[in-house]
């Protein structure tokens, strides 16, 4: 009877011997996929970045008003009232379809990027009010580039300033 239990404990240690091995290969297994998606998850999360900091200096780049003007004006005899219309509707748009990309960088650097977007739609409002509504659309164009390089600091220069600084830190 002894020789039975004896037999007993030997498969019941041999037993617990290879679920401990098993065990901890399992867990090492497992830690391993965890690292393993961490890493691709990083990885994605970079290229995400990335591309938000290049559609926000897009975003800049055509917020400028010589390229937001150009852009805006398709016919050179439109009121000044018109063309601010464009303007701000071409802000608008441009910058709801980069909204989005603010989770992927700091809020403060969106800040700036919000600020900039405003004041450029101040330019375009003061003048309007500059020049008044019976202005030609040559008139109006002339007073935002004037409102605009009169500002003190540049705010798109700023916030790409700050996109690069913020890009730079990734590496």
């Amino acid at each position: 009877m002894s020789e039975h239990w004896l037999f007993v404990a030997l498969i019941l240690f041999v037993c617990g011997f290879f679920y401990l091995i098993i065990r901890s290969f399992l867990v090492s297994q497992f830690k391993l996929k965890q690292l393993e998606s961490i890493k691709t998850g990083k990885e994605k999360t970079l290229l995400l970045r990335l591309q938000a900091y290049e559609r926000l200096t897009l975003f800049l780049e055509r917020l400028t008003p010589d390229q937001l003007l150009f852009r805006s004006l398709k016919k050179s005899n439109d009121s000044s009232v018109l063309t601010q219309a464009k303007v701000l509707k071409n802000i608008r748009a441009e910058y709801d379809h980069n909204v989005a990309q603010q989770i992927y960088i700091k809020q403060s650097t969106w800040e700036h990027i919000k600020r900039a977007k405003e004041e450029v739609a101040k330019c375009a409002n003061l003048a309007l009010k500059t020049v008044g509504p019976k202005a030609t659309s040559m008139q109006y164009i002339q007073e935002v580039m004037n409102q605009f390089n009169n500002l003190e600091e540049n705010p798109i220069k700023q916030s790409l300033t700050l996109i690069k600084q913020e890009a730079k830190e990734l590496f």
